[in-house]
């Protein structure tokens, strides 16, 4: 006499297969795990503008950069309280300016502080860009005074890559963390050639009279040519304010920080989920 199936009973193999099925192939926990990997990638680089947001709403006041240079003759140990990712007040006088889009870019008189704020053709559509090419601009031409956001050009990555290579190829501006030592030495050997070709230079374009009243000699002494090496930094620690930014307009970044922390959490939910079935199963 044949046994039924009930009376054999379910095999536990299968139903173990089945409760695995049911709890959806392997691929769902390693999505699950891309997708925490993507969500993590984005709100870590956006770690500044979140910190940003924390910032003070009372902006720290550099006052007038084109003053720095005497304040730090009258007293060497001072210098200007400048911070990376900070809010702050400044003013001064603007110089090497570019305008390119909707905005503007120049540099500070006295500072290593570079500034990008709007444009006078911001907004503007291409047609009426085209007509105001020749207007003056609205933008104040002589003189800065504004609150921002302050980024050290060290510590912004590739972020201002594409302002310091104009500024270097345009101006010949060198920045300190664009170099390691060596690259320093080879920096510092071009300029001393620079300054003897120079020398001699003005030594041969000059009269006889000239070179005699001032003492001009044709090719300079090693003294000579470190004094004017030492007249301007080799390389430059920089700053860059990006004009009109206060920390509460970056609200949206802590915003979308939440909802993807939020929906990380869910799909770490989903492995863990998955991982406890396929064990128990």
């Amino acid at each position: 006499m044949h046994e039924t199936q009930d009376e054999q009973g379910v095999d536990e193999d299968l139903m173990s297969l089945a409760r695995r099925r049911q709890q959806g192939s392997v691929l769902q926990p390693i999505l699950n795990l891309l997708v925490i990997a993507v969500l993590f990638s984005v709100v870590n680089d956006w770690r500044s503008e979140i910190a940003y947001f924390f910032e003070s709403s009372e902006p720290v006041a550099l006052g007038e950069v084109t003053a720095w240079p005497s304040k730090h003759r009258e007293n060497p140990e001072w210098a200007p309280p400048v911070e990376h990712n900070s809010f702050v007040s400044l003013e001064g006088v603007p110089s090497r300016r570019s305008e390119g889009g909707d905005w503007e870019f120049f540099k500070l008189v006295g500072g290593d502080i570079y500034v990008q704020r709007e444009g006078r053709l911001a907004g503007l559509s291409a047609l009426e860009k085209e007509v105001a090419t020749d207007e003056a601009g609205d933008n104040d031409r002589t003189y800065y005074e504004g609150q921002g956001r302050l980024l050290s050009f060290a510590s912004s990555g590739e972020r201002l890559a594409g302002l310091k290579r104009f500024y270097g190829e345009r101006y010949g501006e060198h920045f300190c963390e664009d170099y390691d030592q060596a690259g320093l030495d080879e920096l510092a050997e071009r300029r001393r050639e620079v300054i003897t070709r120079n020398w001699t230079e003005r030594y041969r374009q000059a009269s006889a009279e000239e070179r005699e009243a001032k003492g001009w000699t044709e090719y300079p002494t090693a003294a000579e040519v470190q004094e004017v090496f030492e007249s301007q930094p080799l390389c430059v620690n920089a700053y860059f304010v990006q004009s009109g930014t206060r920390p509460v307009d970056h609200w949206w970044y802590v915003v979308m920080a939440a909802l993807m922390g939020l929906f990380g959490a869910y799909n770490a939910y989903r492995v863990v989920r998955w991982a406890r079935g396929w064990v128990q199963g």
